[in-house]
This record gives C-alpha cells, sequence and structure tokens, in this order.
C-alpha cells in the first residue's frame, strides 16, 4: 500500500471502471507481517476515499486466511462514476 496514490484512484480507472483493493488493516500485528503502521490501514479508513467521482460498491474488514495464515484484512470493491 502506498499511501499517496490512494487519492488518486479516480484518475487511474477509465469511467465505469472497477477496481478491487484488498490490502492489510490495523490489528494484523497480532499475526505476523507487515507489523508496522506505515504499512496497515487504520479502521474504515479506504471508505474514506469515497468521492463523488469514486463510489464503494462494497467493503468489508475482517479476518481472512492467506496460505493459511490469519490476516486483518480490508477490502473495498471501487467503481468510477461516468462524468
Amino acid at each position: 500500500m502506498h499511501r499517496p496514490l490512494l487519492g488518486r484512484l479516480a484518475s487511474l480507472l477509465y469511467d465505469n471502471g472497477i477496481l478491487i483493493y484488498k490490502t492489510f488493516a490495523e490489528g494484523n500485528e497480532k499475526y505476523g507481517s507487515p507489523k508496522s503502521k506505515k504499512y496497515l490501514l487504520k479502521t474504515k479508513e479506504l471508505l474514506k476515499l469515497e468521492t463523488p467521482e469514486l463510489k464503494i460498491l462494497k467493503f468489508n474488514e475482517d479476518l481472512t486466511k492467506i496460505n493459511g495464515n490469519k490476516k486483518k484484512m480490508q477490502t473495498a470493491i471501487f467503481k468510477k462514476i461516468k462524468n
């Protein structure tokens, strides 16, 4: 995750384009890497990216298993609204 790019997500999509964004969230440090707050989203942080141009269709924050290891993740499905 590279926070400086998060504000540019809409500009990276075509009109009506879909982006599925899944990344690690705070709480993951209990389960392994990444552990640094620099790489972990705060609770519901992806929800703050919604704008009139970039709508969130679905959001989820939960524990999931990746290769048998628990991970705290956030997932959001975004859609760029046609200008």
